[in-house]
C-alpha cells in the first residue's frame, strides 16, 4: 500500500474512531451507513452532481450529528478517497470478527442506512442484527429498482421487517434527507443533538430517551399514502408497465405494514384506520393475484401463508367494523375468489 493510500485510510479510520469516542463520552448521536464497497453507486440528477449517499447525508445532517461507515478489504485499484468519499470509515480490513465490532455500533446508532445490491450473507446478518437490536424503525433501506443491473429483492426476507424502504433510482432526483422514509429520523437527530451532553447521557443511562423522543410511523403513513395518490395519477395519464405495478404494489404493502406498526407499537386505534388497512391488504392481495411479484422464490415472504394472514385480517376488519369498511366487502370477495381463498361471509 502506497503512503498516500495508507494515510487516507488511517485518517478516515481515526475520524470514525473519534466519532465513536464522542458517543461514549457525550452520547453524540450518529448515523451508521452500510454499503457494499466493491460496488459503487453514485446518486444525483446529472453527472456533475452525483455523489455517494453517505456524502449527501454528511452535508445534510444537523450540526452535532456524526456519520460513519465501515470498510473491509478494498480493491487495490481504487484509492480510499475514490471509494469512500468524505465520510469517516472504520477500517476493519480482513478481520474475521467484523461482526463483533459492528454489533455494538448498530446498537448505538440513532439512525442506520443500508444500501445494498443483493442480499449477501453479510447484508442479511446486518439486517437481522438491526431487527434484533430493536433498530428496524430507525433503519432506512436503499434497494435495487426495477430495470437495473441487479435483481429486485423487495420480496425477500428479512425485508418484511422494515418499513423505511426506498429504491435507489428515487435518489437520483431526491436527496435522502428529503425523502419521507428518512426526514423524520433526521429531525429527531437534530433534537437529540440540541440537548446538552449531560442531558443526553442521563436520558440514555436511564433508558428514557425513547420516551422523551419517541419514534413514530405517522409520517411514513402520510408519505406512502401521498405517493400512492401520485401513482394513481400516473396510471391514469400514461400506459402502465411492469415497473409501475411493481412500485405500486410495494407502496401498498409498506403502507399496510406501517398501519400495522401504528396499531401494535404505538397503540393507534384500529377503528380509525380500519378502512385504510383493509383496503391496503386487499390491494396487496390483488397484486399477488395478478402476479405482480414473485411468490414461489425460496426466501420470499410473499407466499400462501401471507395470503391467508392478509385475507383473515380483511375478513375480521369487515366483520368487526361494518359501519366503516362494509363497502369493501364486494371487492374483498372478488379478490378472495381470484386467489381461491375460501371464506364464509355469511357466518
Amino acid at each position: 500500500m502506497d503512503e498516500r493510500r495508507e494515510a487516507l485510510l488511517v485518517g478516515s479510520h481515526e475520524a470514525a474512531e473519534q466519532l465513536l469516542r464522542d458517543y461514549e463520552t457525550s452520547r453524540t448521536p450518529f448515523v451508521l451507513y452500510l454499503r457494499k464497497f466493491n460496488i459503487d453507486v453514485l446518486h444525483g440528477p446529472d453527472e456533475h452532481s452525483r455523489s455517494f449517499i453517505e456524502d449527501t447525508l454528511l452535508d445534510d445532517l444537523p450540526t452535532g450529528v456524526g456519520i460513519l461507515t465501515v470498510l473491509g478489504d478494498i480493491p487495490c485499484h481504487a484509492t480510499p478517497r475514490e471509494l469512500l468519499g468524505r465520510t469517516p470509515a472504520l477500517w476493519l480490513g480482513d478481520d474475521d470478527e467484523w461482526q463483533d465490532v459492528l454489533e455494538p455500533i448498530i446498537g448505538a446508532a440513532e439512525m442506520i442506512v443500508s444500501e445494498f445490491t443483493f442480499l449477501s450473507d453479510g447484508v442479511r446478518w446486518e439486517l437481522e442484527k438491526c431487527c434484533k437490536s430493536g433498530k428496524a424503525l430507525q433503519t432506512v433501506l436503499i434497494v435495487p429498482p426495477m430495470n437495473s443491473p441487479f435483481a429486485c429483492v423487495d420480496h425477500m426476507e428479512p425485508l418484511d421487517q422494515f418499513t423505511r424502504i426506498t429504491w435507489a433510482n428515487q435518489l437520483f432526483t431526491e436527496r435522502i434527507s428529503e425523502s419521507f422514509v428518512a426526514s423524520d429520523l433526521i429531525k429527531r437527530l437534530r433534537t437529540i443533538a440540541g440537548l446538552s451532553s449531560q442531558d443526553r447521557r442521563e436520558l440514555y443511562r436511564t433508558g428514557e430517551m425513547a420516551a422523551r423522543l419517541p419514534l413514530s410511523s405517522i409520517s411514513l403513513r402520510g408519505g406512502y399514502k401521498e405517493r400512492l395518490n401520485q401513482r394513481q395519477i400516473e396510471l391514469a395519464l400514461s400506459e402502465p408497465d411492469a415497473a409501475t405495478y411493481h412500485y405500486q404494489f410495494w407502496d401498498w404493502y409498506r403502507l399496510a405494514s406501517v398501519l400495522g406498526c401504528l396499531h401494535r407499537i404505538e397503540d393507534y386505534p384500529m377503528e380509525e384506520m380500519a378502512f385504510d388497512l383493509a383496503y391496503a391488504y386487499i390491494e396487496v392481495l390483488q397484486g399477488i393475484a395478478h402476479g405482480v411479484v414473485p411468490s414461489e422464490e425460496e426466501g420470499s415472504f410473499i407466499n400462501d401463508d401471507l395470503q391467508v394472514k392478509l385475507a383473515t385480517t380483511v375478513y375480521t376488519l369487515i366483520k368487526r367494523y361494518p359501519e366503516r369498511v362494509a363497502t369493501l366487502e364486494n371487492y374483498a370477495r372478488a379478490t378472495f375468489d381470484r386467489l381461491h381463498i375460501e371464506c364464509d361471509w355469511d357466518s
